[in-house]
Order: C-alpha cells, then structure tokens, then sequence
C-alpha cells in the first residue's frame, strides 16, 4: 500500500454501528470518489465484521481500524474483539451454508479482496476494492 490513512474506533456496543459506518464512508469518500455499489459493500462488510464480533467473540469493546490507500483505491478493515476467537480452519474452509451461524463469513469473504484472520480467531482483516 502506498500513502495510509489510518483511523482508529472503539464500538463499546452494536449500537454504535450506524454512526461508526457513516463516519467511515464519508472518510473514505473525502479521499476517493464511490459509487453506491462500493459504498453498500463497505457497510455490508462493516456491519458483518462488528456484529461478528460483538455476538460470537462475547466482547464488550470491539477495536477496529481502517487503512485507506486512495492512490490505489483500497481499504483496509481490521477489527479485534478480544474474545477466545474460533475454529479459523474449519470455519472458514467449511462454512455451512444450511446454518444459521456463519453466513456473515460467507459475505464478507464473498464482498472482500481478500480475508485474513489471526490464528485464534479474534481478529479479522478485510480488504475491499474501492
């Protein structure tokens, strides 16, 4: 990546979501223009990654952090929830479809460049195509 921007949030709750999304697209769109497609797809992996987070790491804090490159039109999400984490292999290479857990993984990794968890599972990193 080239020239980062780089913001810095702590969610003390799922209600925090709606603000800390807005905040994030008008950053982004300060620095690269985007259509509504983009901007749908940001919130779409936003919203998955916090609600991930809060729900299946049981945290009461989530911290996340978002890279912006506008020169090549990529942002980063990394969110860390400080909870045990979860099975990252067989998650994330067997997701069950049929579920109802799960699926959030499914669309992040469908709407996301690329995914990358940590080995415990409490921290996540999408790249999104700007």
């Amino acid at each position: 990546m080239s020239e980062l921007t780089i913001k810095k949030y702590k969610l003390e709750s799922l209600a925090d979501l709606g603000k800390t999304n807005t905040s994030i697209i008008e950053c982004i769109n300060s620095m690269v223009e985007t259509d509504e497609p983009t901007r749908y797809t940001v919130k779409l992996v936003l919203s998955e990654l916090i609600i991930n987070g809060f729900i299946h790491g049981k945290a009461k804090e989530l911290n996340l952090e978002i890279a912006i490159d506008a020169e090549n039109s990529i942002l980063e999400i990394t969110v860390e929830d400080g909870g045990a984490g979860f099975d990252v292999v067989h998650s994330v290479r067997e997701p069950n479809v049929d579920s109802e857990q799960g699926r959030g993984l499914i669309l992040v990794r469908a709407f996301s460049h690329d995914v990358v968890y940590n080995n415990v599972g409490n921290k996540v990193k999408a790249t999104v195509t700007l």
